[in-house]
């Protein structure tokens, strides 16, 4: 699934995901688990079921869409039964909700079973049972801090010392760390938001397609700012992308429709009336309906809109507004409903434009550069329809074109690699604008 990846067995400093399996007994008192709550708070935890899941969708040809440090998260108390005796109706609420929301279950009575036991008393039945059956008897505040540290934290720093004892925080793991990482990943999510256009007043800039630039003044821009001298050129003169930027530039496969099913209820399309079209198998259309629904669109043949498969060749004769899948997906990925925009049309490119576009090339090669998520696949997608053109992830002198994203800041097109070495081989590169003038 991630051949770029290494697996180890044993737990090493470059280590950045630990499987772990919360299927067998005790299984957080593994010392490799231990070490990373304890002391390496960046390694990411997984489950294995996760993990099997992710490779059941891979052999069935399926993208995972997923490096391996973005697979989703143990749950704290993933497989964890926790008993409690003697709380306060509102520390008991607290406690019940903290351990169930987080994977784990409550019982008000103590088992052989049980993998703890919280306490604020050590007196009464259930603490005696505890001591013999040899269940951990902790105080409420490990719950607190297992959560707040993301993991299991070791019982060893929170048995319970007497009434209302308080666990060594301090010495269960170093917070210190746990705080770094903490915002690391802030700063992280949060840039990567910003790359999504996810903050409102760039999202509805970025869902916008630009004026069309009919005198090339951005890439002229680009051509008279740019520089080549200090780029690297393999012996075949192919540019071979940085392992970063070719994962991120790799042909994917993205589907956010069956994904959007999961998760709390959206009212994305709440009021708006839908009509499944021409294009859809049954189970397709399934799906299509689903997905509207669950985010609160309404099925119904006076709709506003029709959702047409956009691998149709030629446009429906259908009165009203057509819009593809894509537009869906797309307004489930911005979580704003837009389709004013060319990428949620129906894509038509007749044999006729093609052959206006490339003129003499028998068979155009095509690349692309600066698309990211949902426009990367869709992008895709719409080439692949392209009569007689091929789309190549190699960017070499042979490339006919190179297609570009204007909406970009002009920082990031001065900063593109691909556009830099289009200056230097003299090939012909268009923003996505035109192309989609062109096509139009």
């Amino acid at each position: 699934m991630f051949p770029t990846d290494v697996y180890r067995d044993d737990l090493t400093s470059d280590t950045s995901v630990l499987v772990v399996h919360t299927g067998r007994e005790k299984w957080f008192e593994s010392r490799k688990y231990q070490h990373a709550v304890r002391t390496r708070p960046e390694i990411r935890l997984v489950s294995y079921e996760t993990v099997l899941e992710a490779y059941q969708v891979w052999l069935k040809g399926e993208e995972i869409g997923s490096r391996p440090d973005k697979l989703g998260l143990l749950p704290v108390f993933d497989n964890i039964s926790v008993s409690v005796s003697r709380l306060s109706e509102e520390l008991g609420t607290k406690v019940k909700l903290m351990v169930e929301s987080n994977g784990g279950t409550v019982m008000e009575s103590i088992s052989t079973v049980s993998d703890v036991l919280v306490t604020a008393t050590p007196d009464g039945l259930r603490y005696t049972k505890a001591r013999e059956w040899g269940v951990p008897v902790v105080s409420p505040d490990w719950v607190y801090d297992c959560v707040d540290r993301g993991a299991l934290l070791s019982v060893t720093e929170y048995y319970l010392m007497g009434e209302n004892s308080k666990g060594r925080r301090e010495l269960a793991c170093d917070w210190e760390k746990v705080e770094e990482v903490k915002k690391l990943e802030a700063q992280k999510a949060q840039t990567e938001k910003a790359k999504r256009g996810a903050d409102v007043p760039e999202k509805e800039k970025d869902l916008k397609v630009r004026k069309i630039d009919k005198e090339n003044k951005v890439w002229k821009s680009i051509m008279s700012n740019i520089r080549v001298s200090n780029l690297h050129r393999s012996q075949d003169d192919n540019w071979t992308l940085d392992q970063e930027e070719e994962e991120e530039e790799a042909f994917s496969q993205v589907s956010l429709l069956v994904g959007s099913q999961e998760g709390t209820e959206s009212t994305l399309f709440e009021g708006v009336l839908f009509r499944i079209g021409d294009g859809f198998s049954s189970v397709q259309k399934s799906i299509l309906e689903k997905v509207i629904k669950s985010h609160r669109g309404i099925i119904d043949e006076n709709a506003n809109y029709t959702i047409v498969n956009s691998s149709l060749d030629a446009k429906p004769a259908i009165d009203g507004e057509l819009v593809t899948e894509m537009g869906i997906e797309r307004c489930i990925f911005y979580k704003t409903v837009d389709f004013s925009s060319p990428w949620s049309k129906p894509f038509c490119a007749s044999l006729a434009k093609k052959d206006r576009f490339f003129k003499d090339i028998p068979t155009p090669v095509i690349c692309i550069t600066g698309f990211k998520g949902v426009e990367l696949s869709h992008l895709e997608k719409l080439l692949a329809k392209l009569p007689g053109c091929k789309l190549s992830a190699v960017f070499s002198k042979n490339t006919s074109l190179l297609i570009y994203n204007d909406e970009l800041p002009k920082p990031e097109l001065l900063a593109n690699k691909k556009l830099a070495l289009a200056a230097k081989w003299r090939l012909r590169c268009i923003p996505m604008s035109s192309f989609w003038h062109t096509f139009a």
